[in-house]
């Protein structure tokens, strides 16, 4: 017959009633994430390379966009948007800007600015790449670029 560690299940029970608060705590305090925080989770999804995992940090449009292009993209020989997994401008963000359910990120990689368009969906900070004129240049009219 085997012993019951009492001190031991007690720890066990507090660290559980623990992570049941840490959540509950945050919220309460008012710390979420921040749009450059999910930027930086965002990166790492971008670097696995898996496109589930990749596109949940898009809002619902973009997201299917882009499951949309390589879709095609796997089915035809068309060469748009081939590096899928760097839509997002590199770098590091310089400000933040938020406005409501809207964020404006301007990062830079060392050779030039650029800013990311996030908007808040479902309670998420969500990137937004409809809007981007790198999104739309390949087929584009020449003279409209």
């Amino acid at each position: 017959m085997t012993r019951l560690d009492i001190p031991r299940l007690n720890r066990l029970a507090r660290l559980a009633a623990l992570a049941l608060m840490v959540p509950v705590v945050f919220s309460m305090t008012g710390c979420e994430e921040t749009p450059d925080t999910r930027l930086e989770a965002f990166r790492t999804a971008a670097d696995d390379k898996e496109l589930p995992a990749y596109t949940e940090f898009f809002t619902k449009r973009s997201a299917a966009f882009i499951r949309g292009v390589v879709a095609v993209r796997e089915r035809t020989n068309l060469k748009y948007l081939t590096k899928v997994f760097e839509l997002v401008p590199a770098g590091d963000v310089e400000e933040s800007l938020v406005d409501g359910n809207m964020a404006i990120l301007t990062v830079n990689d060392g050779s030039k600015t650029n800013k990311i368009r996030m908007l808040k969906e479902d309670g998420q900070w969500l990137i937004d790449i409809m809007d981007d004129d790198k999104i739309w240049a390949p087929i584009s009219p020449r003279d409209a670029r």
